[in-house]
């Protein structure tokens, strides 16, 4: 992937070694049946590991194991009477722990160093840094583990850069930097929480020095490879938290600010500040910011135009990210217009770019309400099927809209190419092929709305005797067939108990094949987006399950 190997899967294997290593993973599952957690169990996983390090029964086993053997040399849970014993324990525990966990960490190092790309190894290093976490942040003695904390933690960030500096696109790294990220700004906020009232300036210090570092990686990781999605993702995280510190900043302690930065939006922060003065100060700050990263991801643009990666970073920065208010409307209208004049440019430049062309779209309903006016179609060539027929259905003059979908930009072919016949007397009870009534468990549908008997369908495919008009029918894959009961030769709505007619149209689902009448679906989605507002309607409603494609037959 990308370019990268994840590794050579044709080396060769003696049988001496096979017969070996069948040996081991017996004896280690008899083991784990047994429940043996102790050092003998964590050399043999050691040892079949080291032969096939993706094996994630044992790495789950190894886990187990760890668990175990820290539950059983250490005992918080002490009766009052042994409060001065479990004080010494407690002391050992934090010597011991770090010990454990570095060793095991120094373990999978060595098969990251051979291997960056087993998704286990990743997983099992997490595992211990939760580890260490638990005890560190749910036991009263912390200062004395903080530094090792924090070490580890450093340790960790380190090898991802060097792993990323190799393969700058490995998203196991890239996860499992995120991760590891988002723990450091967990012990940010631990470590002030009970003194945060005097040291608030340097807990928002610390906060804004994690975001620009991560900001300043990822700038490096980008400008070697501008196609890096990972990093431009991860750039995105480091504005948020870039932000959501400067605000902390520039209000000062609040009870109610003061929350893992993190958990909320920034708009929630935002909500939370009465202060007029302090919105001011904070616009000031995304403004500057905003434009260093449009000036920043403009170099992207020229050197690779139809690459996705920079062209979605700033789509993301110009309309979905959670920072605009009033207040940032005239900053935003200049970007737009900017960034509408380099657009324009660059297509000059380069006729053949989707993205560029692409991101207007996505932007339309900004640029339309901050210039005020439609935007000419030119930079579109007529021959782009996709472009053109989304930018036709994407109403760019602002009246709310659709977004052409690939089923849409079919039908347009299909039009353009065959006329309108093809969808005129659709029969709602025969099939459109032979004229045979439609019969229950042999109905199918079309993209087009137009209704089968399946096996005429198998039997024209076989024969390569499909007619002109249903030529959009190469395989079976071009019809869903529909599993819905038939009344009279009309297919019945199981909800509704309605049949199927002009003025009663209904939709079929793929890839379950209910049908169910159109006017009964969109109440139900109505009434379900009444109760839950985020929710994402994509399930049937008949068998709530979720669907890939709907298809309106009958209207």
């Amino acid at each position: 992937m990308h370019g990268i190997k994840k590794g050579d899967k044709t080396f060769e294997v003696s049988q001496e070694t096979i017969t070996k290593y069948r040996k081991l993973v017996k004896l280690v599952f008899a083991r784990k049946a047994a429940k043996k957690y102790d050092d003998q169990t964590l050399m043999l996983t050691k040892t079949v590991l080291g032969l096939n390090k993706e094996f994630y029964s044992l790495w789950n086993y190894r886990k187990d194991a760890i668990s175990s053997r820290l539950r059983d040399e250490v005992d918080f849970e002490k009766d009052e009477k042994d409060k001065e014993e479990e004080s010494s324990k407690e002391s050992e525990t934090y010597s011991l722990l770090p010990e454990l966990i570095s060793s095991e960490l120094k373990f999978t190092e060595a098969f990251i160093a051979k291997n960056a790309k087993v998704y286990p190894v990743w997983d099992h290093r997490m595992f211990l840094i939760i580890t260490l976490w638990n005890r560190y942040a749910t036991h009263s003695v912390k200062e004395s583990l903080r530094t090792v904390f924090r070490d580890i933690l450093e340790n960790e960030i380190s090898l991802c850069s060097k792993c990323l500096s190799v393969d700058g696109r490995n998203f196991h790294c890239w996860n499992y930097r995120t991760e590891i990220r988002k723990m450091y700004e967990n012990e940010i906020y631990l470590h002030y929480k009970d003194q945060i009232t005097t040291t608030w300036e340097s807990y928002c210090s610390e906060l804004k020095d994690v975001a620009l570092s991560d900001l300043e990686f990822t700038q490096s990781m980008i400008k070697s490879n501008f196609s890096n999605h990972s990093a431009w993702h991860r750039r995105s995280g480091a504005l948020k938290l870039l932000f959501k510190a400067s605000l902390l900043e520039i209000c000062g302690y609040d009870d109610y600010l003061f929350i893992p930065t993190y958990s909320a939006p920034l708009s929630k922060f935002i909500e939370l500040v009465s202060d007029h003065s302090m919105i001011i100060k904070l616009t000031e700050v995304i403004s500057d910011r905003i434009k260093l990263e449009y000036e920043f991801s403009q170099a992207a643009f020229y050197v690779l135009p139809d690459d996705e990666s920079s062209w979605r970073f700033i789509v993301w920065l110009l309309r979905d990210a959670e920072w605009w208010n009033d207040n940032l409307d005239t900053f935003r209208s200049e970007i737009l217009a900017s960034f509408w004049t380099m657009v324009e440019e660059l297509i000059k430049l380069e006729d053949s770019a989707k993205w560029p062309k692409l991101s207007i779209l996505l932007l339309s309903e900004l640029l339309i309400n901050y210039n005020g006016e439609k935007k000419t179609v030119d930079v579109f060539r007529k021959d782009d099927v996709f472009l053109a027929f989304y930018y036709k259905n994407t109403k760019m003059g602002g009246d709310g809209g659709t977004i052409a979908t690939k089923r849409d930009v079919v039908v347009q072919q299909i039009r353009e190419r065959l006329g309108e016949s093809v969808f005129k007397g659709q029969s709602l009870y025969t099939c459109s092929i032979s004229g045979k009534p439609l019969e229950e468990g042999n109905i199918c549908v079309d993209k087009l709305g137009n209704l089968f008997c399946y096996d005429v369908i198998l039997k024209n495919l076989i024969d390569k005797s499909m007619p002109l008009r249903f030529s959009h029918i190469s395989t079976r894959k071009n019809v869903i067939r529909i599993n819905s009961k038939v009344f009279q030769h009309g297919i019945l709505c199981e909800l509704s108990k309605s049949v199927l007619s002009k003025s009663n149209p209904f939709f079929v689902y793929s890839p379950c094949g209910c049908a169910c009448a159109k006017g009964l679906c969109e109440q139900i989605i109505g009434f379900e987006m009444e109760i839950s507002p985020q929710k994402d309607m994509i399930v049937c409603p008949a068998c709530r399950l979720k669907y890939l494609e709907r298809i309106e037959i009958g209207s």
